[in-house]
């Protein structure tokens, strides 16, 4: 078996043309057994380590609760989008944290309640985020 090989299944070769054949700089690419390559993923996002599909699973749950219901009517999934300012998102982010700080200060972060709060807790951090990126036009 050839030294190059990952423990991936693939190989590791440099590749001197581009797609054109033309010369191009050396490039790490990935063989596998088949004779399939790509590139290598080292640079770019690995989503599934990054989350947790059971936490977001959660988090998706709680907004469909009766409880998101308001005297408008029940709010749309995405209806944060249109935006409600930082100043509301900082008031409420700092609600959520504040509960939640009791509650482990307590040694009571067990039950639903905290899992709603930490819930909460991310819904204002990607809202802030999301009006930061905005700003910023990321």
């Amino acid at each position: 078996m050839p030294n190059n090989i990952t423990s991936g299944g693939y190989y590791m070769t440099d590749s001197l043309t581009d797609i054109h054949g033309s010369l191009a700089e050396p490039a790490k690419v990935r063989t596998f057994p088949g004779g399939a390559t790509r590139d290598l993923a080292d640079h770019k996002p690995d989503y599934h380590r990054f989350l947790c599909p059971k936490v977001l699973t959660y988090y998706c749950e709680q907004f469909m609760m009766p409880k998101q219901e308001t005297a408008a009517g029940r709010r749309e999934a995405d209806n944060w989008k249109s935006g409600f300012g930082k100043d509301v998102i900082m008031a409420s982010l700092s609600r959520h944290y504040w509960s939640i700080w009791r509650k482990w200060d307590a040694h009571e972060m067990d039950g639903d309640e905290t899992l709603q709060e930490l819930s909460a807790l991310l819904f204002n951090c990607m809202a802030m985020m999301r009006e930061l990126m905005e700003e910023q036009s990321v």
